[in-house]
């Protein structure tokens, strides 16, 4: 976890939403002084494992007997090349519940006509 932790310590998050079933993020990775720059690979590898550890924890305690995975084993990513596909970004991130809750409740309607 120590590790994990000293991962996330060189990143600077930008925008973020966390959904029902994905996560999107604009994450900014700061070189380490002591051991240069943290690949996002390792963070990720990070940010999983933490909000894993700390799910399967409270599963346990809330004695619901699930366990198991919570994340699919690779991730999506891009490299943001310009101020406007930054700000494209940001908004798409900002967005995402009320689309979310959009195509929710259309499939809502859907399935009251079948």
């Amino acid at each position: 976890m120590a590790r994990a932790t000293s991962a996330l310590s060189t990143v600077a998050c930008d925008a973020w939403i966390v959904m029902p079933d994905h996560v999107h993020g604009v994450l900014w990775l700061q070189p380490n002084s002591l051991e240069g720059a943290v690949s996002l690979s390792a963070v990720v590898g990070a940010y999983k494992s933490i909000v894993a550890t700390r799910w399967l924890t409270h599963l346990k305690a809330a004695h619901t007997g699930k366990h198991g995975r919570i994340w699919q084993r690779s991730f999506h990513d891009r490299i943001i090349r310009s101020e406007g596909e930054l700000n494209r970004i940001r908004t798409y991130i900002e967005d995402n519940p009320r689309r979310w809750q959009e195509k929710r409740e259309n499939l809502d309607e859907l399935f009251k006509h079948m």
